[in-house]
């Protein structure tokens, strides 16, 4: 649910500006740990749509402050587009001509510490050149993971993927490490009965997320038709912004955390304001929102 706050000087239809109900882009919650003796906000608290966050204090309109994690945050916004994205490209696969079947791939790593951002990036440029010579596209969607037993065992956070490729039935998807494309370790490889289902279950492990190294993409997508990524970009918007919106339109995000709805013309916006960074609990502090004009 929105409320009317103010209006903006757009091109026509004129703007509306509606403030929001909730302040994450996530659908689901998690809850957070107390913090300085605070206690975590549960599902009915206040702040709908906020994940993995801590409350101060009781509500006290915009004395309330809350914290948002930002590590379980942005696992979440992982699991969302994960879902998204594997379910748009299956579409595209299935839509495309003749028939397709998914295969999972896991690439791990000899060495844990030789893992860098541009591996996996060079695997599906090989992958994509690969089926560009048999006259296909490659649509995928892979997930980054921690390796838990090596990370049991070892102490160390080693870095695995997992990647979920659609190709025509009568190909057969090569072994990366056997073609070379996969220099730094090894690979396996098996058809993927329920992709999605794979996709969201490593996904979903997220014991170790603090323990990421820096620089590490999370997830990506590729092969999708423009049509798939817009269909995408709204299964990814803020719950604010699709409550907003009610039916499916294009969305274009703006300048100071505000969202334009092309179809009607209505700029929308978090109910929430971002107020500093806590570094000790790695959380992102945010307060209700003051009326514009006052209030």
């Amino acid at each position: 649910m929105v409320d009317t706050t103010s209006s903006s000087r757009l091109a026509a239809p004129r703007p509306r500006l509606h403030q929001g109900a909730a302040a994450s882009s996530q659908h689901d919650s998690s809850h957070g740990r107390g913090v300085g003796g605070t206690r975590a906000a549960g599902p009915a608290d206040p702040a709908l749509g906020l994940v993995s966050f801590l409350q101060t204090s009781e509500p006290r309109g915009v004395e309330e402050q809350i914290y948002v994690d930002a590590v379980g945050s942005r696992l979440l916004r992982m699991r969302r587009t994960v879902k998204a994205a594997a379910r748009c490209v299956q579409e595209v696969a299935l839509a495309g001509s003749g028939r397709t079947r998914p295969w999972l791939l896991t690439l791990t790593y000899a060495n844990p510490d030789s893992w860098e951002p541009r591996h996996i990036s060079e695997l599906l440029n090989c992958l994509r050149k690969w089926a560009a010579r048999r006259g296909f596209d490659i649509p995928n969607v892979w997930v980054a993971e921690i390796q838990p037993g090596r990370l049991r065992t070892t102490g160390k956070a080693v870095v695995h993927y997992h990647v979920v490729v659609w190709v025509p039935h009568r190909f057969a998807l090569p072994n990366p490490d056997k073609k070379g494309w996969w220099r730094h370790g090894c690979t396996n490889r098996v058809r993927a009965r329920k992709p999605i289902g794979y996709l969201l279950k490593y996904a979903s492990k997220g014991d170790a997320q603090a323990r990421f190294p820096r620089g590490l993409r999370l997830c990506g997508h590729g092969g999708l038709t423009a049509r798939g990524r817009e269909l995408r970009f709204w299964m990814c918007l803020p719950t604010f912004v699709i409550r907003a919106a009610r039916t499916f339109q294009r969305v274009t995000r703006m300048p100071g955390g505000l969202w334009l709805l092309e179809d009607t013309g209505e700029v929308v916006r978090s109910a929430w304001e971002f107020v500093r960074f806590d570094a000790n609990t790695r959380s992102a502090v945010l307060r209700p929102r003051r009326r514009m004009g006052g209030g």
